[in-house]
């Protein structure tokens, strides 16, 4: 069983963490049967009119893959909704 945890070091202009929306969801994965698992999220711009986000995946562990989709999420207004995807298999 493989555990993925956010990264416990973050940089922000920010000075508490309560600032932070982490989308986050939890699979169990059995390194006897493949899975699949996907969770779809959707987010609402609350900071400037334009923002760019990008994905970031890293320290993945040997044989399995995490993709997020569409990597970057391009805002153009400020309370804009957009979704991406998180896969794991």
């Amino acid at each position: 069983m493989s555990v993925i945890i956010r990264r416990s070091t973050w940089s922000s202009s920010h000075k508490s963490i309560n600032y932070l929306n982490y989308p986050s969801f939890i699979a169990v994965l059995s390194n006897d049967t493949r899975y699949l698992v996907a969770q779809n999220f959707i987010v609402t711009n609350i900071g400037n009119d334009i923002a760019v986000y990008q994905s970031h995946v890293e320290n993945v562990p040997n044989g399995m893959r995490i993709g997020v989709v569409p990597e970057t999420l391009t805002f153009t207004h400020k309370n804009q909704k957009q979704g991406f995807v998180v896969s794991i298999n």
